[in-house]
């Protein structure tokens, strides 16, 4: 179940630069 993982990746790299 590496999808799972995949997607928190992506999406913890997006609010990072939503933090922006």
């Amino acid at each position: 179940m590496k999808l799972i993982f995949q997607i928190m990746f992506l999406r913890g790299q997006c609010s990072r630069i939503d933090q922006r």
